[in-house]
């Protein structure tokens, strides 16, 4: 199915991969790991549920990220 039939626009696309860019980098995250695909795969989602511009995409994604890597309630969550 061609993307755009999908929702997907060449631009929605470009928006995600920066998204991804970005959070690989700062987490330094390898591209292709299973987390690099589990990652990409989130923020298609997040993006077609949410349609946010590009800041709050980033802003959703990483918050997400943290409350997996950091749960209430493990003690890390503390710090």
């Amino acid at each position: 199915m061609p993307f755009k039939q999908a929702g997907l626009y060449p631009s929605d696309l470009d928006l995600c991969q920066r998204i991804f860019d970005q959070v690989c980098s700062d987490e330094d995250i390898a591209r292709s790991s299973l987390d690099g695909e589990t990652l990409a795969m989130r923020i298609l989602a997040a993006f077609q549920e949410a349609g946010l511009d590009e800041a709050d995409l980033l802003e959703l994604v990483r918050s997400k990220r943290k409350l997996i890597l950091c749960p209430k309630n493990s003690p890390a969550a503390n710090l």
